[in-house]
């Protein structure tokens, strides 16, 4: 400083461990050039002590006296006082006025507000700032203030009217379509001010772009921008923000062999973007499985389908089925399967052994979990990660895998595993003496909840879902229900929605959504739903509890294959065969894409609203065997076609096929 003095009046660190300094001078400071006899100051230092920036602000002929400031969560300065004279443009309006000035992290001052009443003193003595961005001054004033009177020589106000109100500072969220064909464009009603939290609006209902997958939002048309995700939050800049629709282009790719099969088993997306998809390899497959063995084939692939690289997964045993995948938040991808060999230390225990291989986003298996029993068959069919990517395991086994003997009915078990592969509790289902087939499982909160069929009387299967508890593995409920002589659950889903999902079949003599009953006995898929204490939540179908609004039919089969909620909505995987379907919301008979297709359905409020996406080519069988939605919101279908589709030419008798042709 230079020609004065100055004073420290007050202190703050902000969340980054910045230190702000701020009090009064009456000379020049760090080349900062005083504007009236007294300015105040603020001075930010880092946390190891390195000056980042200094202001001074003041009044041309008066005097300038911060009270104290404050710093929000966002880095932004708020700092309270009394000016004597006139202040950046800002004319007073009493002897003295109140002010309240606000600076960005980087120290661009961003507004001025001053208040006082004609003739006498106002003055702000301190400030606080909310999360959502709102300010508050405290202060005294010798005069009626805002509309409110005096009552004694001086009174104490508190107003939030100095924070910025002239639209200078408050800014809005606008979406733009950039080029959809259909649906409308989400609306946001709502002001922010700098800084405040936006939550990311999710794409309205039937909002697409023929021939294109929705890709999320993005600050540029061309994706140059900063990407938004649906449901996530960003920090409000200093002036409006325009997040324009992205949309990819969709894609197909087979993997196969020349006389041979393969087929996807799993698809997985992970948080950056990545699709990953696990193949059943047969013997010998490209060279890079042994010539007697059979195991698995794991791809990654990024949004646009560019190949990033494949690895084979095998033992010294002849059989290797990899059945379920999925990537943590670590981005390691792991893989659930059973296998009658050893492999990468871990030997063998029983006739069939089930595992978990763990391998780095780079493809480099780093661990394999073993889980078994001596003399025993224990097949795991299903993974599932919490949001502590502790790992849960669903399967059969003929033998407890304590090794206490056989499990009887109970043939379905679920596993719970730390991150690291420690085992923290085995849990059998009970299904009342009836063999229990378990086909899904999902993860969410404190539950788990598995769904399948049991093998009841007459050698009939009935449907079930069962809630479990993550922490003990112990079953809070299991519901059944069937309708003739077959009925069971293939898919469930909690994460995403408020109530539990599940697909299902049953070949019932139920009405449909043609409004007839099937007397013809054919399998019919649908979806219906649960509430956490069990109750089913749809309206009853005269017979059974399905909605007909839910019941998806065709002149051959429908087969359920996976569900998934996003946005509070359910998606189903359906495979369909035959030359027509139904569905509701659909005008009659649909004309099939081929005689064996995939099918995306989603019902919305059971009845009304429905979404119906096929594909499928004309003379190709095409079997879909899994699905999974990236985080932008496209949906990955993987399976086997018997031909060639989409461009892409068929190899082997069957290929392997990933494509994202379904994204709404």
């Amino acid at each position: 400083m230079s020609g004065g003095n100055s004073f420290s009046t007050h202190l703050t660190v902000d969340s980054a461990g910045n230190c702000i300094i701020g009090g009064r001078t009456t000379g020049n400071l760090d080349g900062q050039t005083k504007t009236g006899t007294t300015d105040s100051f603020a001075i930010k230092y880092a946390a190891d002590g390195t000056k980042i920036w200094t202001r001074l602000f003041g009044a041309a002929g008066g005097e300038t006296l911060a009270g104290n400031h404050v710093v929000d969560a966002f880095g932004h300065l708020y700092v309270a006082g009394i000016v004597t004279e006139n202040m950046h443009s800002q004319i007073k309006t009493g002897a003295k006025d109140a002010f309240l000035i606000r600076y960005d992290p980087d120290g661009v001052r961003k507004y001025t507000r001053l208040m006082g009443f004609p003739s006498v003193e106002t003055g702000g003595t301190s400030v606080a700032v909310s999360a959502p961005g709102n300010v508050a001054v405290v202060g005294y004033t010798r005069g009626n203030l805002d509309g409110q009177t005096l009552s004694g020589i001086e009174d104490l106000f508190i107003t939030d009217n100095l924070m910025d109100t002239s639209g200078t500072d408050i800014s809005t969220v606008t979406y733009i379509g950039n080029g959809h064909t259909s649906g409308t464009v989400p609306v946001d009603t709502n002001t922010y001010v700098h800084g405040a939290p936006v939550t990311v609006k999710a794409r309205t209902a039937n909002f697409r772009r023929n021939n294109f997958a929705f890709g999320g939002w993005n600050t540029q048309s061309d994706g140059s921008g900063s990407r938004r995700l649906p449901g996530k939050q960003f920090s409000m800049g200093p002036s409006a923000e325009t997040l324009h629709s992205q949309w990819q282009t969709k894609w197909t790719r087979l993997l196969g062999q020349s006389g041979k099969d393969v087929f996807s088993v799993d698809i997985a997306a992970s948080a950056d973007g990545h699709v990953y998809s696990l193949n059943h390899a047969p013997q010998g497959f490209l060279g890079e499985l042994p010539a007697d063995r059979s195991g698995f084939y794991i791809q990654k692939r990024d949004a646009a389908a560019n190949l990033i690289w494949s690895r084979p997964g095998y033992t010294d045993g002849n059989q290797t089925y990899g059945r379920s995948l999925v990537v943590d938040s670590q981005g390691r991808i792991l893989v659930a399967g059973y296998t009658n060999g050893s492999v990468s230390g871990s030997s063998q225990i029983g006739h069939m052994d089930g595992f978990v291989a763990i391998y780095s986003p780079a493809g480099i298996l780093i661990q394999v979990i073993r889980l078994g029993v001596s003399a025993g068959n224990t097949l795991a069919e299903r993974i599932k990660l919490d949001t502590q990517d502790n790992i849960y395991i669903m399967g059969i086994a003929n033998q407890k895998l304590d090794g206490s003997g056989a499990t009887g009915a109970a043939g379905t078990f679920v596993r719970k595993y730390t991150k690291a592969g420690i085992v923290l509790w085995t849990r059998y289902i009970d299904g009342g003496g009836h063999f229990v087939n378990g086909r899904d499982l999902d993860v969410s909160g404190l539950s788990v909840f598995v769904v399948g069929y049991l093998h009841t009387a007459n050698s009939s299967l009935t449907g079930f879902i069962a809630r479990m508890a993550t922490n003990t593995g112990a079953t809070a409920w299991l519901r059944t229900f069937s309708s003739g002589s077959i009925t069971w659950y293939g898919g469930v889903a909690r994460v995403g929605c408020s109530s539990t999902f599940v697909t299902g079949l049953t070949n019932g003599e139920i009405y449909t959504s043609r409004g007839e009953k099937n007397t013809a006995r054919r399998y019919l898929a649908f979806v219906t739903s649960y509430d956490d204490a069990g109750n089913a939540l749809l309206s009853t179908n005269a017979e059974m509890p399905i909605p007909v609004g839910s019941i998806v039919e065709s002149e051959g089969s429908v087969y359920p294959i996976a569900i998934q909620c996003r946005d509070n909505r359910p998606t189903a995987l359906l495979q369909v065969y035959g030359s027509a379907y139904w569905a509701w919301g659909l005008q009659g008979a649909q004309t099939s894409p081929g005689p064996a297709f995939a099918m995306l359905f989603s019902p919305f409020n059971a009845l009304n609203d429905n979404r119906v996406v096929t594909h499928g080519a004309s003379g190709v069988t095409l079997s879909s065997t899994t699905f999974a939605a990236s985080p932008l919101g496209v949906w990955f279908v993987g399976g086997m076609t018997r031909g060639s589709i989409d461009g892409q030419t068929l190899t082997g008798i069957g290929d392997s096929f990933v494509t994202n042709q379904l994204g709404y």
